[in-house]
């Protein structure tokens, strides 16, 4: 008897912790190959009281550009013929789901990182030179040292218009040594009712630093990366720190003479 082999309709996998840039930063749909958003970079625009038929003085108006430039993502699967033929469902759906999270994890790696490694086009948040940088006490170079007081100070660099919507974000390794500080057996980093923070879909929160979720995400250096003048963790509001241009959506097409290496 000749019985084919059945292939499962489901992928067996560990999945990266994928999709908060998608889900959390600002989208913008572009119809060509770059768009320019207005960014006004001054102070708060106050203007001023006057009285009457008094002459006014120009009102501050600091304008600025954010530029996003269209780079197209792809990714080539190789299938047999023999897959194809014996899968109980469709093939096309099934690479689909892995190429939409294979995309989500390259959005993290390029809205977190960026250029710190080969082959981003793009500047990422640890490289931008407009992001405010909280330096550790001296002698604090290990990703751990966060205390609280510091962890305080990096919240207050953020404007009260922005602590809406922000949260921190960390590698998993990191956040589990910041969650493992205790001082005379109280840990500093206690645990914390999120229920009412929490999103409806996408990641979840893993915990929080006063009052703020906390994010774990691969992208970010883990804690075995710790050295001095290292970036390793980000506090913010995505909506308001991360453009994010979509052109359209995913396609695929199928090629059955390719030669794929």
């Amino acid at each position: 008897y000749l019985v084919p082999t059945e292939v499962h309709n489901e992928i067996l996998r560990i999945a990266a912790t994928t999709g908060i840039i998608a889900r959390d930063a600002r989208r913008f749909p572009m119809g060509s190959d770059e768009l320019d958003i207005p960014r006004y970079t001054g102070a708060v625009m106050q203007g001023s009281y006057v009285g009457e038929d008094t002459e006014g003085t120009e009102t501050q108006n600091d304008n600025g550009v954010a530029r996003l430039f269209v780079k197209t993502w792809m990714t080539i699967f190789r299938v047999s013929n023999i897959l194809i033929a014996d899968a109980s469902t469709n093939v096309a759906d099934w690479v689909l789901a892995l190429a939409a999270e294979g995309l989500a994890y390259r959005l993290d790696r390029e809205g977190f990182v960026g250029g710190t490694y080969a082959g981003s086009p793009f500047i990422g948040l640890l490289q931008s030179a407009d992001v405010t940088t909280q330096t550790l006490g001296s002698g604090n170079t290990g990703f751990d040292k966060l205390t609280l007081p510091e962890a305080s100070d990096v919240i207050a660099q953020l404007d009260t218009s922005m602590l809406d919507g922000a949260a921190w974000y960390m590698h998993r390794t990191v956040w589990a040594k910041l969650r493992a500080r205790s001082t005379s057996g109280v840990f500093e980093y206690g645990q914390s009712n999120l229920a009412s923070q929490k999103p409806t879909v996408g990641i979840q929160p893993s915990g929080e630093i006063l009052g703020y979720p906390v994010y774990t995400t691969d992208v970010l250096p883990a804690w075995s990366s710790s050295a001095i003048s290292t970036k390793f963790a980000i506090f913010g509001n995505l909506k308001a720190a991360v453009a994010f241009g979509d052109r359209g959506p995913m396609e695929i097409a199928k090629s059955t003479d390719a030669t794929a290496g």
